[in-house]
């Protein structure tokens, strides 16, 4: 619409230019989209990266009764997961 006014009053333009600028705004809008996208990834890995030490620090506990079971003698049977 805005090409249609300028056309009409007789201005001219550069088409060049106007495809860098419209070029520059779709960047602008592909960028965006990607920092967002590598935001998520980010949170996604430092949630999995959380959650498996979390794992670690919980094991520890089970590992020491079946060492200790172990030590005895004792058959080992399993300790089930509590969450």
């Amino acid at each position: 619409m805005e090409l249609q006014r300028i056309s009409a009053r007789g201005g001219d333009f550069d088409q060049v230019a106007l495809a860098e600028v419209l070029a520059a705004r779709e960047g602008a809008k592909v960028s965006i989209a990607r920092y967002v996208a590598s935001v998520l990834v980010l949170l996604g890995l430092c949630g999995a990266i959380w959650g498996l030490s979390g794992l670690v620090v919980n094991m520890g506990p089970a590992l020491k009764n079946v060492q200790e079971q172990l030590d005895k003698g004792a058959p080992v049977k399993s300790a089930g997961c509590r969450i």
